[in-house]
Formats: structure tokens, C-alpha cells, sequence
């Protein structure tokens, strides 16, 4: 019997497995299926007996729940055996090995982003040109087409502006500054310049080809930058800051510029003989070719400020001055990222000495530190933004100390040094809008000093303190239009220090003298309307202001004279400043301007 059962298994196992194709099998399924459908209706016990039937049968071959037992603790026996050996170490050394391994790298990754978080490098925000505001029909004519003008639309040079009769436009240029146009007016952009390395190299001239446009100038910087209104006559240049209206009669070759805050250079035709003009705040300009010499151009003081589109357009100035002070605040704290107060200030501060550590290179050693200074800078105009002036104070500090340190190896160099009055310059056009009553303002006088402490030679410190000097009179000049009398005193006498060591021509004393003294006029008129303390002290102040400055253009012209031949005076044709008039008239035969300003008070109006 047992060889037949061994018989019978052999033959079992020689047998192969029968192939059938998918064809077969579907042919197979289909027959079962419909067999079991013909004969349910026959035999309505059949299914059931059927599923009994498979339920029986696996209940048979389940294993019972101690066999099942059995071999669950055979399966973690055989366990327990292999990893009671030296493999078991091996593979438990090698796994914690991989989770350091991954903890390392996810920390490594992690400081990696912590740091970059923290230290998020100073970004410069593209500047374009765009219309800024617009009402009625407008058009920009561009090549051969003419597009519907929208705010927000780039424009480009050689863009020509044009507004229909119930049409007017504002154009914001690249270098912040802004050019309102009143109906039926052409205005033709010639020139949209701003070096993409350094914002403050800015220029920027268009052509008033017919009809009138207010222009407002907020921060220019540096001699090489410039903004320009030209017409067929004229070319009003402004080289700091100013607000002045331009009016070209279409057909006829007449232009009126009129100045209304700072001061505009008005340059005549190179084919004229006429020298150039430096028209001061108050005072307006003619120019008519058709007219005989002596009647082509007039100048006439004290300019109308009552016509509606001069006060309209005052108010938008000064709008526009608090809106880009604004907008300074927020990129300012953008730029800033990590400040002080947060918990990653101190990562920030880790990764700028491990730059530090691992430049080599001297020179970018410095310039390096020069940008770890202007960050320094930043972060303080951030803070004073936020009210925290301890703390802004403190950061403020540490850019000075940077800044002093670094001095010496910064004046050895001519391209460090072009490099840290390049980023100087920078900030100082940003905050060129801030006033001293203004929190950003510790963080301005900062930068002063900086420039301050970079010049070298006596020639640049005279550049740089009269730069100073024309900065604070346009701060003060800019707090007596806001009704701040006071304050632009104490402003104004600050000047005589700037004006003592910036000293290098007469004409460039005397035309800042101009200006203190425009303002010492300004102050003095302006408070006689309030309470007799204030009044009788600001006037003190200005009068202090006035006789210091004074002195020291009239020491600036006696040592000219002397050191440069005995002719030297007669460059000079007149020289007239009486504190008891207020008048200042100055005719310099030498150089490339002529300023006349006279200021009249109630006395000179008599006499």
C-alpha cells in the first residue's frame, strides 16, 4: 500500500499545471456563471447549500488559536536568537549612526535657513518712470501710436505727454522726483537716467514743448545728478531740491519759470549773451526773444501765491513729502529684517563676523564692513520708526564706531572711498525728505558725520561743509512752510559753522549766505504774527545768524582779494549786506552766474 501511496504522489507531482489563456478562462467563468443562474430558479437551495458548504471547509483548514500561539512564540524565538549576536550591535550601531547622521543634516540645514532668514541682504527697489496720476483725456504718444494714458503706465524716453482740454497727468520719474501737467500741454521726456549701481547718478529733462507744468524736486544728490524743464528760450536746472512752475506760450518765444520753494538755475541759449541766472524762491523769471535786450528778460519779486493752481499745487507737495517719508519708514523696516529685539538678531550678527572671518581679500574685507555699517544705519531708521529710540540709538552707535574705525583704511584707498561715499549717498537720498523734528532725523546727522570724517584734503572739507550747510537751510526752509518758525531757527544758526568751513569761493558763500539770509527774512515775517517772547527770540536768532554769516563772507572776500592778485576785487562789482534792510545784492563779472536777491522788508519798501 505504501508504495502504491509513493506511486501515486510521484505521479501527482510529475504533473504540470494546466495553461489556459484568457480567452479560456472568461469561455470557463461565463459557462459556471450561467449554470448556476439557469438552475437557481430550479433549485432555490442550492446557493445556499453552496456557501455552507465554503464556510465548512474553511473552518477546517483555520488554524486553531493554539497553534496559532504555537507559532507566534517559535517566530519571536527564532528572533530573539539572531539578534542575541555580535550582528545584532553591528546593525544597532550602523542605524544610530544614520539617525545622527540625519539629526546632523536637518541641523545643518536648519542654521543654514535660520541665518539666511536672518540676515536678508539690503535690496535695491527698481526705479521706473510711470504716470503716477490721471484725469480726463490723456494721451502718450509714442512713435507713430498714440496710447490712452492709465495710472501706473511706464513711460519711456522719448515719450511725449499730451493732456486734452479737460485732461491732466503727474508723473512720478526714477529719481523720485515728480512734474504735475495742466491742461492743453505737451511735454516731451527727453532724458530718463538712473545708474542701476548707484541711484543717487540720476537725470532726468523734459521738454516743455507748449503749455504749463509744476515740478517738485525732493532729493537729488551729488554734482553729476540733475533734473531739467527746457523750452526754446530757457533750461530750468535743479541741482538739490525745489518746487517751481514752467509756463511755455504755445506760438509765441516766451517762457515764465517761477520759483516757489528752494532755488532753480535758469540757463539762457548758448547763443545768448545772456549769463545764467540762479532765481531764488519767491521770484519769477521771463524770458521773451521777441522783446529788445532790455525787456527780454524780467525778473519780478514776490510771485503771486493766491492763483489756484500755485496753492493746489503747494498742498499735493506737501502730501507728496509725507507719502514718500512714509514709504521710506516701510522699506526701511523691509531692508532692516532681523532687528535687535528678536531671538535671531544674535545669528544675524554670527553670520556677518563669519563673512568677515573667511574674506581674505583686504580691500573686500572693508567694503564688506562698510555694508555690515549701512545695515547698521538701517536698522536704526527701522527702530526709530517703531518708537524704540534706546535701542535705535544703540545701533546707531555702532555704525559711527564702524565708521571711525574704518576711516583710515577707507582714505588709503581711492576705490574704497568712492565705494563708501557711493553707499553714503544712497541713505542720504532716502532720508533727504527727513526733518529734525522727524524720529528718523539722529540717523541723517549720522550720515554727516560720516562724510565728514572720509574727506581728506581742506578743498574737500569746504565741498562737504557747504553741502551741509545748503542742506540744513533747505531743512529749515521746509519747517518755516509747515509753520515751524522756531525750530527752522535753531536750524538756520546751526548753518554759520558749516558756512565758516565751507568757505571756497565768494560767489559759493554768497550763495548760500543767499539763501540763510531769504530765510532770516522769511522767519522774522512769519513770526510777527505770533506772541512777543517767541518773536522777539527767533528774531535775536536771526539776527545772530545774519551778522555771523556776514562776517564770514566778507573775511572770505577781503582774504581772496589779498591771496589771489590786487585785481581780484574788481570781480566783484557790488556788495551790499545791511542786517536794517535785509538786502543782498551780488554782481560777479567772473562767474558763470549772476545772483541778485533782495528781500524787501517794511524798511527797504520805504526807502
Amino acid at each position: 500500500m505504501k508504495k502504491e501511496f509513493e506511486k501515486l504522489s510521484a505521479a501527482l507531482y510529475s504533473m504540470s499545471k494546466p495553461e489556459i489563456d484568457h480567452k479560456m478562462k472568461d469561455k470557463i467563468r461565463n459557462a459556471v456563471m450561467n449554470d448556476i443562474k439557469s438552475n437557481i430558479a430550479a433549485y432555490p437551495g442550492a446557493v445556499k447549500r453552496l456557501q455552507l458548504t465554503i464556510r465548512t471547509l474553511a473552518a477546517a483548514v483555520r488554524p486553531s488559536a493554539v497553534f496559532a500561539a504555537e507559532v507566534k512564540e517559535k517566530v519571536f524565538a527564532y528572533i530573539e536568537r539572531k539578534s542575541a549576536g555580535p550582528s545584532f550591535f553591528r546593525r544597532f550601531v550602523w542605524n544610530m549612526e544614520k539617525v545622527m547622521a540625519s539629526l546632523l543634516l536637518v541641523t545643518i540645514i536648519s542654521g543654514i535657513c535660520v541665518v539666511y532668514v536672518a540676515d536678508i541682504p539690503v535690496t535695491k527697489a527698481a526705479k521706473r518712470t510711470y504716470i503716477s496720476d490721471v484725469s480726463g483725456r490723456v494721451d502718450i504718444i509714442r512713435g507713430p501710436v498714440a496710447l490712452s494714458a492709465y495710472i501706473g503706465m511706464e513711460l519711456e524716453e522719448g515719450d511725449t505727454v499730451v493732456t486734452e482740454d479737460s485732461g491732466a497727468a503727474e508723473i512720478r520719474y526714477c529719481d523720485d522726483s515728480i512734474t504735475r501737467i495742466s491742461p492743453q500741454t505737451r511735454l516731451k521726456l527727453r532724458k530718463l537716467f538712473i545708474d542701476s549701481e548707484n541711484i543717487t547718478k540720476t537725470l532726468v529733462e523734459v521738454e516743455l514743448e507748449s503749455g504749463r507744468v509744476w515740478s517738485q524736486v525732493i532729493n537729488i544728490i551729488g554734482t553729476e545728478s540733475s533734473f531739467n524743464v527746457k523750452t526754446d528760450e530757457v533750461k530750468a536746472i535743479v541741482v538739490n531740491k525745489a518746487s517751481f512752475d514752467v509756463k511755455s506760450i504755445n506760438n509765441t518765444q516766451k517762457t515764465e519759470v517761477s520759483v516757489f520753494a528752494n532755488k532753480v538755475k535758469v540757463a539762457m541759449p548758448k547763443q545768448s549773451e545772456e549769463k545764467d541766472k540762479i532765481l531764488l524762491e519767491g521770484y519769477s523769471i521771463e524770458v521773451n526773444k521777441e522783446y529788445s535786450k532790455e525787456k527780454k528778460i524780467v525778473i519780478t519779486p514776490k510771485i503771486s501765491q493766491n492763483e489756484e493752481w500755485v496753492k493746489d499745487n503747494k498742498v499735493k507737495d506737501k502730501k507728496y513729502v509725507e507719502k514718500v517719508t512714509e514709504e521710506l519708514k516701510t522699506t526701511q523696516k523691509e531692508q532692516a529684517g532681523v532687528l535687535p529685539d528678536n531671538p535671531l538678531y544674535t545669528a544675524k550678527k554670527i553670520n556677518e563676523g563669519t563673512k568677515l572671518l573667511v574674506t581674505s581679500n583686504p580691500e573686500e574685507k572693508i567694503k564688506l564692513q562698510i555694508d555690515i555699517a549701512k545695515k547698521r544705519l538701517i536698522e536704526a531708521n527701522a527702530l526709530f520708526s517703531e518708537g524704540k529710540t534706546d535701542q535705535a540709538e544703540s545701533v546707531l552707535n555702532e555704525f559711527r564706531f564702524a565708521v571711525k574705525d574704518m576711516a583710515p583704511s577707507i582714505i588709503a584707498s581711492e576705490e574704497l572711498k568712492r565705494y563708501a561715499e557711493m553707499q553714503f549717498a544712497e541713505e542720504s537720498k532716502k532720508l533727504a525728505v527727513i526733518l529734525p523734528d522727524n524720529p528718523l532725523y539722529p540717523s541723517k546727522e549720522a550720515l554727516r558725520e560720516a562724510k565728514e570724517k572720509l574727506t581728506t584734503t581742506p578743498e574737500e572739507q569746504k565741498v562737504v561743509a557747504l553741502n551741509h550747510a545748503s542742506e540744513k537751510i533747505n531743512e529749515a526752509r521746509d519747517l518755516v512752510t509747515e509753520n515751524k518758525s522756531d525750530m527752522a531757527a535753531d536750524t538756520l544758526l546751526n548753518v554759520k559753522d558749516n558756512i565758516k568751513t565751507g568757505i571756497g569761493t565768494s560767489q559759493d558763500a554768497a550763495s548760500t549766505l543767499a539763501d540763510a539770509k531769504v530765510l532770516t527774512g522769511t522767519i522774522q515775517e512769519q513770526e510777527t504774527q505770533t506772541n512777543f517772547s517767541t518773536t522777539r527770540r527767533l528774531n535775536k536768532i536771526a539776527q545772530e545768524t545774519e551778522t555771523a554769516l556776514n562776517t564770514e563772507l566778507m573775511q572770505a572776500v577781503v582774504t581772496e582779494t589779498k591771496t589771489s592778485s590786487d585785481t581780484a576785487a574788481a570781480d566783484i562789482d557790488e556788495i551790499i549786506l545791511t542786517s536794517e534792510v535785509t538786502q543782498i545784492k551780488l554782481i560777479q563779472n567772473s562767474g558763470e552766474a549772476d545772483i541778485a536777491v533782495i528781500i524787501p522788508s517794511e524798511q527797504a519798501e520805504q526807502e
